[in-house]
């Protein structure tokens, strides 16, 4: 992507090759704006700040909202002629990720309402085993996808990985008279918007399609159903993907070769913030190993309520997305402040079907034996014979192991550091 040393000049926001034969004085900016391409190359950011490459466990999908925090990241160029390519800031495709995040959930809602509380589930031990295996497969399936999420979520939401990204938003500044357009690229603009479309990535894509699976396996009527039907989530699930291909091939977009996340690395500021309070929450001190635990810990609490649920809808007989439903409905008409939102969402995206779905008034199924699960009945479910075990194996699967991997971690840390200080004092005497 860098241009050669003879013919390319780089700025901080196009890139164009420029002829060196016609002007020397444009042969001399090249060769400088090259250095800075060079610079950036070797760990050097803008002012001769030293950038540092995070952990290597941090990567980015091929999908709209990952896109949203590279951009912000300097990461995400438009082809705008065959040499010069300008670098797109997040808000655009931000703009994009809402449009899609809408028909996401237009789906997921319009397969909601589809389903008929009247199907009892079957009371068949056999079959009972096959759909819980089914839905075993399903979350581990896209356990990946979800843990990815979370984690970048965590990624966008530290403040540190603000205050230590590379500052080329200030050459942009610098380069622009504009105040709105030194607001546009202010480092709290850029992280707004990574952060916003990553958390409703996590709580619409991630979650409610993890959720959605349940009621979809569990009403099937036959394994193959049940089968086909978890390619239809997926394939909602994976609309994001397939929204940036297209984008891509589209508007000539494309992510800077080889990219990673690179954040400032300074030895006497790490130093420094060493006996900080919250040390584990910078750069290179810990904090992407507290990001991964902390987003084990919410997978954990996630996929520990996904099974009482389960449990909780074989032992009443009622589909979960039936009680969502039903809970959703509750809302809509007894918050004072939510529930007309609430309302006003449902009707835009299914017009009348809602209320003639869920109000009893108007031939609804929604009664108060369908309404969602209680604390007590949550906890009452897990602490069966059945919960107990499956908590046991949730947190053993999901959350032990980054557990250990953190305080290995940290072991490890104290004994490198424990031994440089050694050498130090040996070398010293």
């Amino acid at each position: 992507m860098a241009a050669s040393s003879d013919e390319g000049a780089l700025c901080w926001e196009s890139r164009q090759l420029l002829d060196s034969r016609d002007d020397h004085s444009r042969q001399s900016q090249s060769g400088a704006e090259n250095s800075s391409e060079d610079d950036e190359d070797k760990n050097i950011g803008v002012g001769g700040v030293a950038l540092r490459e995070v952990s290597g466990a941090l990567q980015v999908d091929e999908d709209v909202a990952d896109a949203v925090l590279v951009a912000a990241f300097g990461g995400v160029y438009m082809q705008l002629t065959e040499h010069i390519q300008e670098r797109v800031h997040p808000f655009w495709l931000f703009l994009v990720d809402i449009p899609v995040l809408c028909v996401q959930s237009f789906l997921l809602l319009a397969m909601r309402m589809d389903y008929d509380p009247q199907i009892p589930l079957s009371d068949d031990p056999f079959v009972t085993r096959v759909r819980l295996t089914l839905v075993v497969l399903l979350q581990i399936f896209i356990f990946s996808e979800i843990q990815h999420a979370v984690q970048l979520c965590l990624f966008a939401m530290n403040p540190t990985t603000w205050m230590d990204m590379n500052p080329y938003w200030k050459m942009w500044k610098r380069t622009e008279k504009s105040k709105l357009h030194r607001v546009f690229y202010n480092r709290l603009f850029l992280a707004i918007w990574p952060t916003v479309a990553l958390l409703l990535k996590v709580s619409i894509v991630c979650y409610w399609v993890s959720v959605e699976s349940l009621s979809i396996i569990l009403t099937s009527n036959s394994v193959a159903d049940a089968i086909f039907n978890s390619l239809a989530l997926t394939f909602i699930q994976e609309l994001d993907d397939h929204t940036w291909r297209f984008l891509k091939v589209t508007f000539h977009l494309h992510v800077r070769d080889n990219f990673r996340f690179k954040l400032r690395y300074d030895d006497k500021l790490i130093k420094a913030r060493e006996d900080h309070v919250f040390r584990c929450m910078y750069p290179f001190l810990g904090a992407r190993r507290t990001e991964s635990i902390l987003a084990s810990a919410v997978l954990c609490i996630l996929y520990i309520r996904q099974f009482g649920v389960v449990l909780f809808a074989i032992r009443r007989k009622v589909l979960p997305a039936v009680r969502d439903v039903c809970n959703t409905w509750y809302w809509s008409h007894h918050w004072p402040v939510l529930g007309p939102v609430i309302r006003w969402i449902m009707t835009e995206f299914t017009d009348d079907r809602f209320e003639r779905t869920a109000d009893p008034g108007s031939g609804g199924y929604c009664s108060s034996d369908m309404n969602g699960m209680t604390l007590q009945d949550t906890i009452d479910t897990l602490a069966s014979g059945k919960g107990l075990a499956g908590m046991l194996a949730i947190v053993g699967l999901v959350f032990a192991p980054q557990l250990i991997i953190f305080f290995w971690g940290n072991i490890a840390m104290r004994r490198i550091s424990e031994t440089a200080e050694n050498k130090t004092y040996h070398a010293s005497n």
